[in-house]
């Protein structure tokens, strides 16, 4: 396909152990974090980029016993799949527009999507930006049953975000917010 079709693949292997002491809070947690991924990207023409994806994470904690709470032995996974498209169909017009899907072993299927707009003024080297979108995320097992702060009964954070701005891009980067950034947890 002449180059136009590109392919990354990873692998990843994660072992943690980390102990809290010294603290009214001490403790310990032994953890392990499996992931797989992949993403590919197709150059349709000379404007038009698509690339798509898909993931697997797996994790698994160890809390030992301590003064208020049992030994806890959890695990979760996670799989997402995911498409984007990067367009410039005008010279200095980038457009963007991208989806996912992840599925979590605790706390379901939820969809995200992102869209991004850019426009360079060349005479003046500004750029307009603009973006809009949708973010998941699910509690840590840290978060759910480690030593310092934690809560079983906490959820995923669904989110949703929009952002304008113009910025020079001769030397230094400086932005100016042409609209506040607003967002929703």
């Amino acid at each position: 396909m002449d180059g136009r079709f590109r392919n990354t693949v990873s692998v990843q292997a994660f072992d943690l152990e980390r102990s809290i002491t010294g603290t009214g809070f001490d403790g310990s947690y032994n953890g392990r974090r499996y992931k797989a991924d992949y993403q590919g990207a197709f150059d349709v023409n000379e404007w038009l980029v698509v690339q798509g994806g898909a993931d697997y994470e797996r994790q698994n904690a160890v809390f030992p016993a301590g003064l208020f709470n049992p030994e806890i032995d959890s695990s979760f996974w996670i799989a997402g799949v995911w498409g984007e498209a990067i367009a410039t169909p005008l010279e200095n017009l980038t457009l963007t527009a991208g989806v996912r899907q992840d599925e979590h072993s605790e706390f379901g299927g939820h969809t995200t999507y992102r869209a991004t707009a850019s426009y360079l003024f060349n005479e003046t080297e500004t750029r307009l930006h603009g973006s809009v979108g949708t973010g998941f995320r699910a509690p840590s097992l840290n978060e759910l049953f480690g030593p310092f702060g934690a809560n079983p009964s906490f959820g995923p954070k669904p989110a949703s975000a929009s952002t304008s701005a113009l910025s020079n891009v001769s030397g230094m980067e400086r932005w100016l917010p042409i609209s506040p950034t607003s967002s929703s947890r």
